[in-house]
């Protein structure tokens, strides 16, 4: 009896000491997490100042490999930098409580010799052979393009020779390797590289001079001609048929197509149709430049029809589908919807009819007048005949 009483009253103290105990857990536990984010703070704080100093050295190398690089660059842009990336080293050696008077002094030394060293290295260095890598047409510019390849802050001066005379120069520096310079064409040009037979006539060769170092490139031909000094036509008849009652199907003149083609052409060359009308001359050269074409149909001295101005660009005509740079563009017809003219659109009677083509090249300033293209006709004469008289050169 006596043992049953002892175990109750230990259950009964234990039962009463239980929420202590729990209440003395819980206390060292919100003592340790209170102590883990004290030391992450901590840790975070003291980590700070290294941050801030790894990040002013790397500003540092970023601002010197610029200078490097770029050489010639905006200095209160560059200088603005180099103090941003000496005030984050300096905060963190501040932080850390090691910064002074004579600490200041010697970083300030230490970056500005750093930057200055790299910029002058680059114009130190930059003294080899800048060398031709490729030349084109850039053309939205109407330039000559020509990419050379050295060091960093080579200077150098690029001439387009002609003749062996100097027609165009340009002075720059290459950047990092390369260099891009564009030379106006309408400074550089001379005359066409090639002839109407697609045979190399003159040469254009790049020079470019970097110290006493001299490199040169032969200019493709084919890239060099830009005086367009042909404007040639074709035409092809449209035939209409009509029911003349027992006299069957009658067939008239009712329009024609209209072909042009433009480039560099055999200037001497009169007879360009044979007896039949059908074009037997050389087609012009083709040739990629600029050019703005009027185009007149005269009857003897008057004119018959005028076609809208046609602006050519780089070969490709504006409102006109056909490239001149590949051959023979079919002109519009005197509707939005068909390329024929029609009869009643130009033809005054039998007889003969020029296609003046004026040439106004942009790179040259240069103006062709081509009239070559003269055809007599005879469709009021076809009207009473069933063997159709052809086109006859005038």
């Amino acid at each position: 009896m006596s043992g049953l009483l002892e175990r109750s009253r230990k259950d009964a103290d234990n039962a009463m000491n239980q929420p202590e105990e729990v209440k003395e857990d819980a206390e060292n536990n919100n003592k340790k997490e209170i102590s883990s984010v004290q030391e992450l703070s901590s840790e975070s704080v003291q980590g700070l100042p290294m941050g801030l100093q790894i990040g002013g050295i790397v500003g540092l190398l970023l601002v010197a490999i610029l200078l490097f690089y770029f050489k010639n660059v905006n200095y209160f842009l560059f200088a603005i930098l180099l103090l941003g990336s000496w005030s984050a080293y300096a905060a963190g050696e501040n932080m850390a409580g090691r910064l002074n008077r004579q600490k200041i002094g010697a970083t300030l030394v230490v970056w500005i010799l750093v930057a200055v060293g790299a910029n002058g290295a680059s114009f130190l260095i930059g003294t080899s052979k800048v060398t031709v890598g490729g030349v084109s047409i850039d053309g939205t510019n109407d330039a000559l393009a020509v990419k050379l390849y050295g060091t960093s802050g080579t200077d150098f001066t690029v001439d387009v020779l002609f003749g062996g005379e100097s027609r165009c120069s340009v002075t720059d520096s290459i950047a990092i390797n390369t260099k891009t310079v564009n030379l106006p064409l309408s400074d550089c040009f001379v005359d066409n590289s090639q002839n109407y037979l697609g045979e190399n006539a003159s040469f254009y060769t790049l020079r470019a001079t970097s110290g006493e170092n001299i490199d040169e490139w032969v200019v493709e031909p084919r890239l060099m001609n830009h005086q367009a000094n042909a404007g040639l036509v074709k035409i092809t008849e449209v035939m209409k048929s009509e029911n003349n009652g027992d006299d069957g199907l009658k067939q008239t003149n009712d329009a024609m197509t209209v072909e042009l083609a433009v480039g560099i052409g055999d200037e001497s060359v009169v007879n360009i149709y044979n007896n039949t009308g059908s074009f037997t001359a050389r087609a012009p050269l083709t040739i990629n430049t600029d050019y703005t074409l009027n185009i007149k149909i005269l009857f003897g001295s008057n004119t018959a029809y005028t076609y809208s101005a046609i602006n050519v660009n780089n070969g490709l005509s504006t409102g006109i589908v056909g490239d001149f740079s590949m051959g023979w563009v079919t002109l519009p017809g005197s509707s939005a919807t068909s390329s024929d003219l029609t009869r009643n659109s130009f033809y005054q009677e039998d007889g003969c009819y020029t296609f003046e083509v004026t040439i106004v090249n942009e790179i040259t300033g240069q103006t062709v007048v081509d009239d070559r293209s003269s055809l007599e006709l005879f469709w009021e004469e076809n009207d009473n005949r069933d063997d159709k008289k052809k086109p006859q050169p005038c």
